[in-house]
């Protein structure tokens, strides 16, 4: 499985990489980092990732236009939202457009698991043993 991380913050992509690689056992050369925006629609062009991890508040493109660009031309791409917005239109927004999830900053290993888990069911048995349920969060 391969995954585009999109943030400006450079932690924050570190973060949930190290949450894929560490916790749920992906491989590091299977994810790609982007910056922003504009280079995030270009490493998407080229590379189709599986699953794309984005932001909203970013420089250049937004998340909410990011997801509206790939959502227009690649309409099964699957993306789930990772930021610090915590606004019910944001979350609206985004999965209006076809974002699949919506996880708060920071995100925790459990619920990158659990947003995996929604889109690619089986990637993770022992969150469905353990009856876990998918919610967008927005509290």
């Amino acid at each position: 499985m391969t995954f585009l991380v999109i943030d400006d913050i450079a932690y924050i992509r570190v973060l949930i990489k190290n949450i894929l690689v560490e916790e749920c056992g992906f491989n590091e050369g299977d994810i790609i980092e982007a910056s922003c925006g504009i280079e995030a629609l270009s490493i998407y062009e080229a590379q189709k990732p599986d699953i794309i991890f984005c932001d909203i508040l970013m420089p250049d493109f937004n998340g909410i236009e990011v997801v509206e660009k790939i959502m227009s031309t690649y309409p099964n791409a699957t993306i789930i939202m990772c930021t610090s917005s915590s606004e019910a239109e944001d979350v609206k927004t985004c999965i209006g457009l076809g974002a699949k999830d919506y996880i708060l900053k920071p995100p925790t290993v459990e619920r990158i698991k659990l947003a995996i888990e929604k889109v690619r069911p089986n990637t993770f048995p022992e969150t469905i043993a353990a009856g876990k349920v998918f919610e967008a969060d927005t509290e």
